[in-house]
């Protein structure tokens, strides 16, 4: 069983939120009957979309920094976040809120606090990976990318076999992205 999401996001012409059907809708597998804590963060968050509660940015504008107050919703955008759930990388999908400034006219999204800008992965399992490998002086980047001993890998849309694993180097570049440098070549 699939759900089918609303796609596009809009304003009607009185400038009131609406939702238009779309022939692309997202599609999501409902959640496990035990749903790890990120996957509940990730279908609450677009539920809140959907629904239309989404909060206006606490932030000020990137462009002219003017402060919260002065932004309209302008549309929500699809955005895949990929999180670890044992030995498997899962992908859900969801919605993000783009935000446009009323005084300089610049479009932006403000992440939601599960997400980093610009990664695809969850920000839990990019801090937690990348704190097993700072904290414990016997992990590599190799071990690291391990889940009891066993590589973690991304499954095929099947969700039989597994295509590929998730690589070591990309718990490295997230120690670089982070800002934490301390850590000596492993």
């Amino acid at each position: 069983m699939t759900y089918n999401w609303i796609l596009w996001y809009g304003t009607n012409n009185k400038g009131r939120a609406t939702f238009f059907e779309s022939e692309k809708a997202i599609k999501l597998r409902p959640i496990d009957a035990m749903p790890i804590p990120v996957e509940i963060s990730i279908q609450q968050h677009l539920d809140d979309i959907i629904s239309g509660e989404i909060p206006e940015p606490k932030e000020c504008c990137p462009r002219c920094f003017s402060k919260p107050g002065t932004f309209k919703l302008h549309e929500c955008r699809k955005r895949a976040f990929r999180y670890i759930a044992g030995n498997f990388v899962k992908v859900l999908i969801t919605l993000l809120a783009r935000w446009k400034c009323l005084e300089c006219g610049k479009t932006f999204t403000i992440s939601p606090p599960f997400a980093a800008p610009h990664k695809r992965y969850t920000i839990i399992d990019i801090l937690s990976l990348r704190n097993k490998l700072i904290k414990d002086e016997q992990q590599t980047c190799y071990t690291a990318v391990t889940h009891e001993g066993s590589p973690i890998g991304y499954q095929e849309e099947n969700e039989k076999n597994v295509d590929h694993f998730l690589a070591p180097s990309t718990v490295w570049r997230w120690i670089h992205w982070s800002g934490d440098t301390k850590t000596s070549y492993k």
